[in-house]
């Protein structure tokens, strides 16, 4: 049985979409998120410090933590942002 434990491609071929899982890393923190909206340079992402906290927030925590990042900072980082989309992640 060939099983793949994980996909991936590089972070530089990213094409976002709606529903895309994001994970920041900082030095001393970290996020996760959701892309909730594009545009042609951004995307808005919803995040919290727990996978549980970013699920189960309610609508004004959900517009107190989002923000829009530029796609090229994202596909630019040096490891700080990976992201799964459809079973693939890039990194």
């Amino acid at each position: 049985m060939d099983l793949k434990l994980a996909q991936y491609k590089a972070l530089t071929k990213y094409v976002p979409q709606v529903g895309d899982f994001v994970v920041w890393h900082g030095w001393f923190t970290h996020w996760y998120g959701v892309v909730n909206g594009l545009s042609d340079h951004t995307v808005t992402i919803i995040h919290a410090g727990m996978p549980k906290l970013l699920f189960t927030m309610d609508p004004d925590e959900m517009t107190n933590n989002t923000q829009k990042i530029k796609i090229g900072k994202i596909r630019g980082s040096k490891g700080s942002y990976s992201v799964l989309q459809n079973g693939v992640w890039y990194v």
